[in-house]
């Protein structure tokens, strides 16, 4: 620690030496007017200042990215908490909330199941945190109970499929990273594996439910960095793996995006990943394992997963549960007649995204 303090104080030193000439020249060759205000600016440097800096561990912007080891990137405290509550762990201020939203997700549960739906379940995705802790900075170990389990202890397994210990089991096995370095989310294997354990619990205990894919790594790409990366400004600079995911049986499948309200059609060929959407988007697939319908809550680790979904249900309405309220999702249930309902959401957010369930029960 104090070796970094005093690469710090030493780049802060160097810094406010040759920043000004630094943007002198930056703004002559921008064919900017040179005001004594803008000598100081650090727009200009920051990438270039991040890329030094981050070589020592120092995060330009620690809020939003901690700097791990061997160029492994952590999500900040800005989101979620994510640092502190995964170091207080159950001794928090958050330990109740975590609990209160558990059970009133039971009861969203059982007032569906009470309208016809054949079950609702939750995919619990972990943090890469949880999955790649060794390459944690020392001071960020996470607590040995965490909001997640209280969480996860408060509903029944019915309800929800947690994936934390099975990722964590496989990461050790595997010889392909799961996550990406520089980004918050699972990469394409992670997300399969995730998927793949999901629906044959699922297909398990409804027998209705086809479930035959396979999946398996046969390629793998390089990127530019992820989210993480951005945010310190090294999109440029960072490169980062992307495993090519190979599922079978082989097919194509045309995965149409349909927004649900206007029936306007976003997408008609293909089956891309589907980012987040505040706004319930309809996917109908033209070759899907089942002709079933499923409402699937959602946040962004479901956009590697979604690839999968459409594999195997025909029509899947897609929404980010952050903006559904039982009235809402009351009335989409009512229009849509889905078999199923589906929940995936990363465990950071149990105590903030998945606090809405708490915040909205049904009455």
């Amino acid at each position: 620690m104090k070796k970094k303090v005093i690469v710090f104080l030493s780049l802060a030193v160097l810094l406010l030496a040759i920043l000004p000439v630094t943007n002198v020249v930056y703004l002559l060759r921008s064919d900017q007017e040179v005001k004594s205000k803008l000598l100081y600016r650090l727009d200009p440097i920051l990438p270039d200042l991040s890329a030094v800096i981050s070589r020592f561990g120092i995060s330009l912007f620690p809020s939003q990215v901690i700097i791990g080891k061997d160029g492994w990137l952590f999500l900040g405290d800005k989101y979620s908490e994510a640092i502190t509550k995964k170091r207080v762990g159950a001794e928090s201020e958050h330990t109740e909330r975590a609990r209160v939203s558990g059970a009133t997700l039971e009861s969203w549960r059982t007032h569906l199941l009470a309208t016809g739906v054949k079950d609702v379940v939750l995919m619990l995705a972990p943090d890469k945190s949880t999955i790649y802790r060794d390459y944690l900075p020392e001071w960020m170990r996470p607590a040995p109970v965490t909001l997640a389990d209280v969480f996860v202890g408060s509903v029944s397994s019915d309800a929800c499929i947690d994936l934390r210990g099975f990722i964590a089991e496989r990461s050790r096995q595997e010889d392909r990273l799961l996550y990406y370095k520089t980004d918050t989310h699972w990469n394409n294997h992670g997300a399969w594996l995730g998927y793949d354990f999901f629906m044959t619990e699922v297909s398990s205990r409804h027998p209705e439910i086809t479930y035959d894919l396979t999946g398996h790594v046969s390629d793998e790409k390089t990127i530019p960095g992820g989210d993480l990366s951005l945010f310190l400004r090294l999109g440029d600079v960072v490169e980062d793996v992307s495993p090519v995911l190979q599922v079978e049986p082989e097919k194509q499948i045309d995965a149409k995006q349909i927004d649900f309200q206007s029936k306007a059609v976003k997408s008609a060929t293909g089956n891309p990943p589907v980012g987040v959407h505040l706004e319930p988007l309809l996917v109908v697939s033209s070759d899907a394992e089942n002709d079933l319908k499923v409402i699937w809550l959602r946040d962004s680790f479901g956009i590697a997963l979604s690839p999968y979904v459409a594999r195997s249900f025909r029509e899947v309405l897609q929404v980010h549960y952050s903006v559904m309220t039982p009235a809402k999702l009351d009335a989409l249930v009512e229009v849509f007649r889905p078999d199923y309902i589906f929940i995936t959401g990363v465990e950071r957010d149990i105590t903030t995204f998945f606090a809405y369930f708490a915040d909205h029960p049904f009455r």
